[in-house]
């Protein structure tokens, strides 16, 4: 009986409409969500905001080290990361995908914003192996579709009418026959240039370029030749040279070298050559008479000090520095150490450890050990295997010294860079750009600056380093979460890059 009635009902209903209905649930289930989203986004940030402001309150109570500081930062910082999965959500949801018109195709859907805010009139290209397989239009909301053939090896580049390319995927991707995939791109700088259909892909395109010879020129020409050829120039340093005062004496990469497009190029200019005065041999001189030596050489005295020495030593210099052989510029000072005699005649002497090669602290122990104590420190300039090592002391190894006498150290350190601010002024400039492009906004004040730091960026050099690494080394490097925070990241870093040639 209950069948029968179940028939009935059933010849009653118009089954193309139900089945249009029954196609439908999926929209209208997105469009609920749309709904929901709307409801619970004030509530979210307001839940951001509140966790950020207690992280702050926090540190300033009890300092960033403090570990309910700590934990109230990281308490804000996973909401930052659920609020930003929740807007792309609520961004996906509002995109409509492609419809796939063939079983082997697949589809490319999503939007391109600029710190949260979508850009329009952008041209979204797919490419396989340099060839073009197809293309769209951002819309206002900066939304994209497409439908490409599966594969391997696609890369999504993003470009404006002009030809200028501010994205393009690091690492090609792979797309699965009827898959469709959701993108959102965030661009350093926005576009808005109407948005043509692109150009045909170069067959050949320039992979890399010489650098040309530019030993005997002067800077600004060594400039030119270089934009000429689509390089550009880097750090400049100062070399004494006699016969090329305010000419390129060197050049790196040298001549002929084959190197990608818009690559610097480091040059060192020549300057006039300071005469040298060699310091004289002063020990076991009478004072009065070591600074007669040093007025007759076009030197002075320095700092005098006086350390216990045998009767024979007293009132003599037991050391200097700087010591022969060494050159310094006319007019430069001499320490000296004056002998006097100590509370023991025949007081008892050590040997001098051999410290070079050991940093400041190894030193130390090692001059302790030795019954000795450190002296003054001074840096001087060395390649950067020595940089914080020990490279010369006073007196060397093996002498006879008084016991808890001083030994003087000089501890490589890197040369002085004229073309760049220091690196702390790098660092906080490249933390200050990143945190306006809302970079890591959730993180401590100077944690980006500390982070650049320890991965050595100090120049420009180093930076174009650090951007020419894969975007998950620099994603470690820099203690980021995510590959969208990475991508975000290195296009900040990129303008300031620019910044540092202006």
């Amino acid at each position: 009986m209950q069948r029968q009635q179940t028939t009935s009902v059933l010849k009653g209903l118009d089954t193309e409409l139900l089945q249009q209905e029954l196609t439908d649930v999926g929209e209208i289930a997105d469009r609920v969500r749309i709904a929901q989203f709307g409801l619970a986004r004030p509530l979210l940030a307001m839940r951001q905001a509140q966790l950020e402001r207690e992280a702050a309150r926090v540190t300033r109570r009890k300092g960033a080290n403090h570990p309910e500081a700590a934990a109230r930062a990281q308490a804000a910082a996973r909401m930052a990361t659920r609020v930003a999965a929740f807007e792309q959500d609520l961004a996906r949801l509002r995109i409509d995908p492609p419809t796939l018109k063939t079983e082997t195709g697949a589809a490319l859907y999503g939007r391109v914003v600029d710190a949260g805010e979508p850009v329009g009139d952008l041209t979204i290209v797919i490419l396989q192996n340099g060839e073009r397989l197809g293309f769209a239009c951002t819309d206002p909301r900066g939304s994209f579709a497409l439908e490409v053939p599966a594969g391997d090896g696609l890369v999504v580049s993003v470009r404006t009418k002009d030809g200028v390319e501010p994205f393009r995927d690091p690492q090609p991707f792979t797309l699965q026959p009827g898959q469709k995939l959701f993108r959102e791109i965030d661009l350093a700088a926005p576009g808005t240039k109407p948005c043509p259909e692109p150009p045909e892909e170069p067959t050949t395109p320039p992979e890399t370029v010489a650098v040309p010879d530019l030993v005997g020129l002067p800077p600004e020409d060594a400039a030119a030749k270089l934009k000429a050829v689509g390089l550009r120039l880097g750090q400049q340093q100062e070399q004494p040279a006699a016969e090329l005062v305010g000419r390129v004496v060197a050049q790196s990469p040298e001549a002929g070298t084959a190197v990608r497009p818009g690559s610097a190029v480091a040059i060192k200019v020549g300057v006039a050559i300071v005469e040298q005065v060699a310091v004289p041999g002063l020990v076991g001189l009478p004072l009065d008479k070591a600074e007669a030596v040093l007025k007759e050489t076009g030197l002075g005295v320095g700092r005098i000090a006086e350390v216990e020495a045998s009767a024979d030593q007293a009132g003599r210099v037991v050391r200097q520095a700087p010591a022969p052989p060494a050159k310094v510029p006319p007019g430069a000072t001499v320490d000296l150490w004056i002998g006097v005699p100590g509370e023991q005649p025949g007081g008892e002497t050590v040997r001098v450890p051999n410290l070079i090669g050991r940093t400041v602290d190894e030193a130390t122990v090692a001059l302790d050990e030795a019954r000795l104590k450190r002296g003054d420190v001074r840096q001087v300039e060395t390649d950067r295997q020595s940089w914080g090592r020990v490279v010369a002391q006073e007196p060397n190894a093996d002498a006879t010294l008084p016991k808890g006498s001083a030994v003087q150290l000089q501890v490589g350190s890197q040369p002085l860079r004229r073309d760049v601010p220091p690196v702390p002024v790098v660092a906080e400039r490249a933390e200050l750009e990143l945190r306006e492009r809302g970079i890591a906004t959730d993180q401590p004040t100077g944690f980006l600056a500390r982070r650049l730091e320890a991965a050595e960026v100090r120049d420009s050099q180093d930076l174009d380093a650090l951007l020419a690494r894969d975007r998950r080394e620099v994603r470690d490097v820099l203690g980021l979460r995510t590959l969208s925070d990475t991508d975000r990241t290195i296009a900040a870093l990129k303008r300031f890059r620019m910044a540092l040639d202006e």
